[in-house]
């Protein structure tokens, strides 16, 4: 198979059947991730977890944007989708891409949620600055360095 492109493969099973990942834990969030998960299952499993999507120049796609680029290489690969997990905002896409691949095999693949939230202001205000918080002093060197230069 060649190299991947829009997903990272976090675990490695002994069959061609995959399931599918989509966290976005680039966040700086401590808790467990994906591949904690999987490193800990007892039968090993052929995980592929989402890449982060490119930057824009102009405005991100939507939903199903995302979520055509994803399911392309996962159809082409040829590999049966057994189950998609989501975790907080990823399960929105997590649902979307087990719904692809029910397009294209016989049966819907097992959708599991973790902490399914909805997106909305107030949500996406304290993840920004969760975030920000967790790298402040990255940006208050940057600032020293700017101001330097």
């Amino acid at each position: 198979m060649s190299k991947l492109r829009t997903w990272r493969e976090i675990s490695r099973g002994e069959t061609d059947d995959v399931v599918l990942v989509v966290d976005f834990d680039a966040t700086g969030r401590n808790e467990a991730r994906f591949s904690d998960l999987m490193g800990n299952l007892k039968i090993p499993v052929t995980c592929w977890e989402t890449v982060p999507q490119t930057l824009f120049t102009g405005s991100p796609p939507a939903v199903d944007g995302f979520v055509d680029g994803w399911t392309e290489e996962v159809r082409s690969s040829g590999r049966r989708v057994t189950a998609v997990m989501g975790f907080c905002v990823g399960g929105v896409y997590a649902a979307a891409l087990a719904d692809r691949a029910r397009e294209w095999q016989k049966e819907c693949p097992m959708v599991i949620l973790f902490d399914p939230e909805k997106a909305s202001g107030i949500t996406l205000y304290w993840q920004f600055h969760k975030v920000i918080g967790t790298m402040d002093l990255v940006l208050l060197r940057l600032n020293s360095w700017c101001r330097r230069g």
